[in-house]
């Protein structure tokens, strides 16, 4: 028992040790520092190690925003897929053989607001306008396909879309959906 907690003592010790090298404000003090001492190149590989832990907090918060259940139905694992500074996010959410797939497209950085602003242009006169959680899309239906799309503040596109669903009930799922808190998380506020 003695043993155990000497052990139990020496991984809470070493666990410590460990998160305090994966804390982004550890790694800048020490790429300023390694700046100072004139290693350059030292400097740059603990900030840009700084600022991917900055990347993943962020899209911690922000997938923490597609909730396992909203308005009855279930979502599948999410997906995420990242590359050249764009990040996909895409769930799909399932209810008495009905599926809802929501992607958020755009980014984990502002420059991916003039994606969005594009994508919106793009959508101008394109369905009719809709206002859910204070924040204007628009509601497409091509054949049996249904979508609503959201240009975000900081993140590019939301889109909610369907081919089993009506527009009235992707409406109903996407204003339970947490659009606002999306929002936020994915502008790191």
């Amino acid at each position: 028992m003695i043993h155990y907690r000497w052990f139990a003592l020496l991984v809470i010790l070493l666990s410590g040790t460990l998160f305090a090298q994966e804390d982004p404000k550890v790694l800048f003090e020490s790429a300023s520092e390694l700046y100072e001492a004139g290693d350059i190149d030292g400097a740059i590989e603990e900030a840009e190690w700084g600022l991917e832990l900055l990347r993943q907090m962020k899209r911690e918060a922000t997938s923490s925003q597609f909730l396992d259940e909203i308005a009855g139905y279930t979502g599948s694992p999410l997906e995420t897929n990242a590359a050249m500074g764009m990040t996909v996010m895409e769930r799909t959410y399932s209810k008495d053989g009905k599926s809802i797939r929501v992607t958020l497209a755009g980014g984990m950085n502002s420059a991916m607001g003039g994606l969005g602003a594009l994508a919106s242009m793009g959508m101008m006169g394109a369905g009719e306008k809709v206002r859910i959680q204070r924040r204007t899309g628009n509601a497409m239906t091509e054949g049996s396909n249904q979508k609503i799309m959201f240009t975000m503040k900081e993140a590019g596109m939301l889109t909610f879309e369907s081919s089993n669903v009506s527009m009235d009930e992707l409406k109903v799922f996407a204003e339970a959906f947490p659009i606002a808190a999306l929002d936020e998380a994915s502008a790191g506020t």
